[in-house]
């Protein structure tokens, strides 16, 4: 006989998604570059269009999720001016490396960049432009913090120990993802073609010379050991496979090709992995411009372009005349330095006259309007092309995913992609799947973005639970809280920004342990063996108990400085308004991000919730946020002041009444039964249900 179950909410205004399939209510950003809506015709496509964005399907996944997660941005910097980045740029998170200043903290790479400006700038803005904001383009992930590590400058910036030492900064800074828009031959990064990390360890073990420090041998040990060190730490690695028109050497680049990434090819709207070009121009090397511009008279040559391919490929994505933010007149790749005057079209704050829409119209096909003619520029936002421009939309699709469960392995995240990627080889209606060119194919944001959130009695969720894990640092006097695991361990490895004046501060787990999750992807010290977490809340902004209403976000602010004699002292405070927001920053705080979302202090109280308190302790200068039932304790700590509202909403407390290693909030949620451990008498609990990935049903004996 089965349990009791708890009857799920029917969740609808066109959000409900059968688990079996279905349809989601659109939503159009209303940045007003985005433009979805237009067409020009059959294989006619405007410069101002982001057709990426549409092309995986994120305008269906937006209403379910948006995305808040921490994502690094290994490259040459950004345009920390920009009105479209400022939002989620996060400096506090961010260092130049290329200058070999290791605390300059200015990623800004106008002045010293001059070959380059704009590649880092461009990759931020399709992952983490401000979007809905009637400002330039939208986004991929609405909200996710972006963190830069600079790795070109006025020193040898690309030698591999700079990039070695940003990407292991980035790992101690807390980062749940990685952006690689780089990469080289294994050459180049290991010393060898073909070689692989465990060649040059193998190599490196048995060198009977010295590996002194800073050598090209301890470069690449370092950056090999970097890429250890993200496995270690579960952060998702998302890599460039390289793009063909720049060498004749056509193997998947390094990283990509390390099986600790996940490769990213290029396609144009067409699907393509090997667009065809049309283009009349023609450039004399001496230095003379003989570009054309096509007419009936005068058709556009065709030309093939091939992007990087191999067995290693993973995943393709939008990569061919990608619109995305700019530096004001700038540009980077233009045909001269391509050495090759057929990819089209330049990188940068304008389009030439000679600029073709994308993709062209095939051989011997013109249509009059193939090319807009001047594009103005001033306005920072520009289009380019490449693998580059593809690993991007990976990464900001993984940080939706993981911002709808940080708790999820890398590789779970990984799977979730290539489970739902097809291939639409123009050339091959019956692929095989994986192959070189596309590997999985191209993800489908909304149906990864389902597969996520799970499902229960059939019936698609439109959010999950998750835990705050709360930490203390006795030494920096400072309560900390995140939902990411990744952020937990760098705090108490005492890596995490911002540092105190002087010292060095580790914090450790407290409360209770959280039910279902275990351990951190790497314990260290016998304290941070098990996470803790006194309450849990939402990963997206749906109220899964009021169809069509949106819960607030948890920002988290932090600070560094003195407080009387401690120098170790550090503040996190968390508030869920602007207002909030702007009042901290007053005070030189500074914002981190978004962990996750409660319910709003200006509704009802929902069923099984409690009050989240934030108060003040002056003899620390310390914010802590906690559980209604812990007041009494808190207050006799010290936590005595106000800083804005006395609590600030609800969230659910860490109760697990059957011990499923689910909450009772979360079985609310699912519809389950909070007493009963297998509430669809399957056989298998609800908790390894809902917690193991690829989730079962736990409201379906069947599944």
């Amino acid at each position: 006989m089965h349990s009791r179950k708890l009857h799920l909410r029917k969740i609808t205004l066109g959000l409900i998604i059968a688990a079996t399939g279905g349809v989601s209510q659109a939503i159009e950003p209303n940045d007003p570059l985005y433009e979805s809506s237009i067409n020009l015709g059959p294989n006619i496509l405007p410069i101002y269009y982001q057709w990426g964005l549409p092309a995986l399907n994120l305008e269906s996944a937006w209403n379910l999720s948006r995305g808040h997660a921490y994502i690094s941005i290994v490259d040459t910097g950004i345009d920390t001016d920009h009105p479209d980045l400022t939002g989620n740029f996060r400096p506090q998170f961010s260092n130049d490396f290329g200058s070999g200043i290791t605390d300059d903290y200015d990623v800004d790479e106008r002045d010293d960049n001059l070959v380059g400006i704009g590649h880092g700038t461009h990759i931020a803005g399709i992952i983490a432009a401000t979007a809905n904001n009637n400002i330039g383009t939208a986004s991929i992930c609405w909200n996710c913090s972006i963190m830069v590590g600079k790795i070109t400058g006025n020193s040898d910036a690309h030698h591999t120990d700079i990039k070695a030492r940003a990407l292991k900064w980035a790992i101690d800074n807390g980062t749940q993802i990685i952006n690689l828009s780089s990469g080289g031959t294994t050459h180049s990064y290991l010393g060898r073609d073909g070689w692989t990390c465990d060649d040059l360890f193998d190599f490196a073990s048995s060198y009977n010379g010295t590996i002194f420090e800073g050598s090209p041998l301890a470069a690449r040990i370092d950056y090999c050991e970097a890429l250890a060190y993200a496995e270690e730490m579960d952060v998702v690695m998302v890599a460039a496979s390289g793009n063909g028109v720049r060498t004749e050497i056509n193997e998947i680049h390094f990283p990509a090709s390390d099986p600790r990434t996940i490769a990213v090819g290029a396609i144009d709207i067409t699907g393509n992995a090997t667009p065809i070009l049309a283009n009349s121009i023609a450039v004399n090397y001496d230095g003379v411009d003989t570009t054309q511009v096509a007419d009936d008279e005068n058709p556009p040559e065709t030309h093939t372009v091939q992007f990087n391919h191999g067995p290693e490929m993973d995943l393709v994505a939008p990569g061919f005349n990608i619109l995305s933010t700019f530096y004001v007149d700038a540009t980077w790749n233009d045909a001269y330095e391509l050495d090759n005057p057929y990819f089209k079209p330049e990188c940068a704050d304008y389009i030439d006259i000679t600029t073709p829409h994308t993709p062209s119209n095939p051989a011997g096909e013109h249509e009059e309007n193939d090319y807009l003619g001047p594009r103005p520029g001033g306005d920072g936002y520009g289009p380019c092309s490449g693998t580059s421009m593809a690993t991007p939309h990976i990464s900001g699709l993984a940080g939706i995913l993981r911002s709808i469960n940080p708790l999820l392995k890398k590789d779970q995240i990984k799977a979730a992609l290539v489970t739902h990627a097809t291939i639409n080889d123009p050339d091959d209606p019956n692929p095989t799947i994986p192959n070189n060119d596309y590997g999985y194919g191209m993800p489908d944001a909304l149906l990864s973005v389902q597969d996520v959130l799970g499902s229960s009695d059939g019936v698609q969720l439109n959010n999950r639970l998750t835990p705050l894990f709360s930490l203390n640092t006795v030494t920096g006097q400072d309560s900390f809280y995140t939902t990411s695991p990744q952020m937990a361990m760098a705090a108490m490895y005492g890596a995490m920004q911002p540092q105190p004046s002087s010292g060095q501060v580790n914090w450790y787990s407290t409360g209770p342990a959280t039910p279902g999750y275990n351990s951190f992807p790497k314990p260290g010290f016998w304290w941070t063996e098990t996470p803790h977490a006194s309450v849990y809340i939402l990963t997206t902004h749906n109220d899964p108990l009021n169809e069509g209403r949106e819960i607030v976000p948890l920002y988290r602010l932090s600070y560094q400085g003195a407080h009387g004699s401690n120098n170790l002292n550090v503040d996190h405070a968390y508030t869920t308004e602007q207002a909030g927001i702007d009042a901290y920053e007053d005070e030189y705080y500074k914002l981190d991000g978004i962990e996750g979302y409660i319910f709003s202090r200006n509704e009802s109280q929902p069923t099984g919730t409690v009050k989240l308190y934030r108060k003040y302790n002056p003899t620390r200068d310390d914010h802590a946020i906690f559980p209604e039932s812990q007041l009494s304790y808190m207050t006799s700590q010290g936590y005595t002041q106000n800083s804005g509202n006395e609590w600030i909403g609800y969230v659910y407390p860490n109760v697990d009444s059957d011990w499923d290693g689910v909450i009772n909030g979360f079985e609310t949620i699912l519809g389950t039964n909070m007493y009963d451990n297998d509430s669809d008498d399957d056989g298998i609990s609800d908790g390894i249900e809902v917690n193991n990935y690829p989730y079962g049903d736990p409201m379906d004996p069947n599944n």
